[in-house]
């Protein structure tokens, strides 16, 4: 049997689809193909002409004279090949059957089923969900239509109801939203498949995977008790797996929390990834943390009387313990302790550790940042004493000359000396250091002054002899400009007259001065006045009170807040 089939690749690129229309109607017809063979539709009638010649002359529609009731028309019955023979095969030469006899026979092929159209997969970048098919990235996907007889003559497709189309390699689908896809093949001889349907889904986008640390942790330092958990979420076809791997090791697939007692402290990075079930893969996450398994390290330091080093303690009601804890990477969170079978407190200063006689069981534990802990008991007994310095110096700063603050701004001149101070009741202050403005660190000797105009900032740090260090900062606003100084004048001059070679504005003798003092960081703190030379008093009221055919120099002289100094001088001439 011949048999047709006919695959067009679905491309992803959107159409614009029109209304929802109805499907083709398909004339049913005969067909010959290029071998010559002949197929009919079998439902339609058939009616037998005989011709004596090739060009249809004399041509006359014959009648069965035993099967008149089944002909004019006739029907096929079979479906495929059917036969119209008489007996026999005969020369067309001698005009005599052919032996051994046998009959002659003219083939006719009908054909009533239509072909059958499906979707076939070039790769496995698919996925089935209810009635929907989600496609990814990479997967091909084509219509395969066959036919047992005549063949298929085309498939026509409609996308969420576009007019049907004849199905030519026409890019159909690139946007990520749901189509609807309506197809059927029909064969040469007008026989149609029912409508097929189909939602199709595209989906390139990979999932999104989440991390949540549960237990223990201080920022991206975490505890052997820490577990790791990986969620993802996929937008269309849903997520397929995750994957991870920690450090160099094998890449697993994820199932449960990873846990990471099992790992050795220390830095680990962990990447990750999940992909979707159209095997869209996401780009691969890394979080890279510490583990931390070192519990901090406990010091005792004895205050006072002789009492402990060592693991050995000294009974003394005067003395103090003083505990401190240093830890390797998440830092000391708290210290408790609790002194022979007494109350457990939290740790917050030096203690006396007991006023009676006989030994004391001190028992006191130190937790860093992810609960790691020490556990440490000392007993009171006769012994000496050693010292542990863990602190860094104290520090201190202060200004040495005119400051004014205002509002949360302290501001000072560019006279004004810095001094740092330190102070370590342990091994002693070493040196101190500081950067102006984030530069480079000087070494401090002796106090300082900031000349330049504007914010500034000191960080400065004190070591101690054993090289312990702590650091501070402060800020303050350089103002190292005076005020501004302006003379106001209660008439407009008369015009200008050469004063020993001077040219002067002239003003008439009634005319009243105010002098004006104006400062933009600290403001004013006083104005003074002088007139031709006099000395200078504390501006209180208007100048006035001139006399005529005079010059006057009125200078003016002001301070702000910081002791910053200003003098202008202002000459005019009076008449009347």
């Amino acid at each position: 049997m011949n048999r047709f089939s006919a695959s067009i690749l679905l491309v992803f690129l959107m159409l614009n689809f029109g209304f929802a229309q109805q499907r083709i109607s398909h004339e049913k017809k005969t067909y010959t193909n290029e071998n010559g063979r002949f197929f009919i539709n079998k439902e339609l009638p058939v009616y037998i002409y005989l011709a004596n010649s090739e060009n249809a002359e004399g041509v006359i529609k014959i009648k069965s004279e035993v099967s008149a009731k089944y002909t004019n028309p006739l029907y096929f019955s079979n479906e495929g090949l059917n036969t119209i023979r008489t007996p026999w095969l005969t020369d067309p030469i001698t005009k005599e059957y052919i032996l051994p006899k046998r009959d002659l026979v003219f083939e006719v092929y009908a054909d009533s089923k239509a072909p059958s159209t499906a979707i076939t997969y070039q790769t496995k970048n698919f996925f089935s969900k209810g009635d929907t098919l989600f496609i990814g990235q990479s997967g091909v996907v084509y219509l395969n239509s066959t036919d047992e007889v005549s063949g298929v003559d085309g498939i026509l497709f409609s996308i969420d109801g576009q007019v049907y189309t004849a199905y030519d390699k026409q890019a159909l689908l690139s946007a990520e939203k749901l189509y609807e896809l309506k197809y059927y093949g029909f064969d040469r001889v007008g026989n149609d498949e029912n409508t097929k349907f189909r939602k199709l889904f595209p989906d390139f986008t990979a999932p999104k995977t989440d991390k949540l640390i549960a237990g223990d942790r201080f920022n991206d330092v975490l505890s052997p008790r820490a577990s790791i958990s990986l969620s993802a979420t996929d937008a269309f076809s849903g997520v397929k797996g995750i994957y991870y791997q920690i450090d160099s090791g094998e890449v697993k697939s994820y199932k449960t929390p990873i846990m990471l007692d099992f790992m050795e402290e220390g830095e680990h990075t962990l990447n990750y990834y999940a992909t979707d079930k159209v095997n869209n893969t996401e780009s691969e996450q890394v979080y890279k943390f510490w583990l931390d398994k070192t519990p901090p390290i406990v010091l005792d330091e004895v205050e006072g009387d002789k009492y402990f080093v060592g693991g050995k303690a000294f009974s003394s009601g005067r003395t103090k313990l003083k505990l401190s804890a240093v830890d390797n990477k998440s830092g000391v969170r708290e210290i408790k302790y609790k002194i022979n079978n007494g109350e457990l407190v939290k740790y917050e200063k030096p203690f006396y550790i007991s006023s009676s006689a006989g030994n004391v069981t001190i028992t006191f534990y130190a937790y860093d940042n992810v609960s790691n802990s020490t556990h440490m008991v000392i007993q009171s007994i006769r012994s000496t004493t050693s010292y542990v310095d863990v602190l860094g110096p104290e520090l201190a700063y202060e200004y040495v000359g005119s400051t004014f603050k205002m509002r949360d701004t302290m501001y000072i001149s560019p006279r004004t000396k810095i001094k740092l101070k330190g102070m370590d009741a342990e091994s002693g202050l070493k040196n101190i250091d500081y950067s102006i403005n984030t530069l480079a660190k000087i070494d401090y000797l002796q106090p300082f002054v900031v000349e330049k105009q504007g914010y500034t900032t000191i960080d400065y740090y004190g070591y101690d002899n054993v090289n312990n260090n702590t650091g501070g900062s402060f800020e303050f606003s350089v103002d190292a400009t005076a005020p501004e100084l302006n003379l106001s004048f209660s008439i407009k001059s008369f015009g200008n007259k050469i004063i020993e070679n001077e040219t002067l504005p002239v003003y008439p003798q009634h005319v009243q001065l105010w002098p004006a003092a104006f400062d933009a960081q600290t403001g004013v703190e006083q104005l003074w006045v002088s007139v031709n030379g006099a000395e200078f008093v504390p501006y209180i009221a208007q100048l006035k009170g001139f006399v005529t055919d005079k010059k006057y120099i009125i200078a003016l002289k002001a301070t702000d807040k910081l002791g910053n100094i200003s003098v202008k001088e202002f000459s005019f001439y009076c008449e009347k």
